[in-house]
C-alpha cells in the first residue's frame, strides 16, 4: 500500500532525472520525504497502525533515490538543511545514513 501511494511521486523524480532536471528531481524527493515524515508524525489513519515500519523504511529508500541523483557528490549540506528544517525528528539518523561509510 505504501509503495502504491508513493509510486507516482517517485516516478516523477525519475522522469526529471532522465530529463537531466536534477534540481526538479531533488525537489520531488524532498517533497516525498516531507510527506512521509508528516504522515508519520501527524496521521491518525488506521493504515499507520498496519504499517508501523513503512514510513521510516520508505524514507530511507527515497533518501537513497535522492543520493543516486548526484552520482559522486550529493549536496549533503543542502539535504541536511532541508531535513533539519522539515524533518527535524529524523534528520540526525537520516544524515548518518547518507554519509559515506569509512573502511
Amino acid at each position: 500500500m505504501f509503495d502504491e501511494a508513493l509510486r507516482p511521486f517517485r516516478d516523477d523524480a525519475r522522469k526529471y532525472r532522465r530529463l537531466s532536471m536534477l534540481r526538479e528531481a531533488e525537489l520531488a524527493c524532498q517533497g516525498i520525504l516531507k510527506g512521509i515524515y508528516d504522515f508519520e508524525k501527524e496521521s491518525s489513519s488506521q493504515f499507520k497502525e498496519w504499517a508501523v515500519d513503512a514510513p521510516a523504511e520508505y524514507f530511507r529508500i527515497v533518501l537513497d533515490d535522492w543520493k543516486k541523483l548526484f552520482e559522486r557528490r550529493p549536496p549533503l549540506d543542502r539535504m541536511s538543511e532541508f531535513l533539519t528544517r522539515h524533518c527535524a525528528g529524523w534528520a540526525e539518523w537520516a544524515m548518518k545514513s547518507l554519509r559515506p561509510r569509512r573502511r
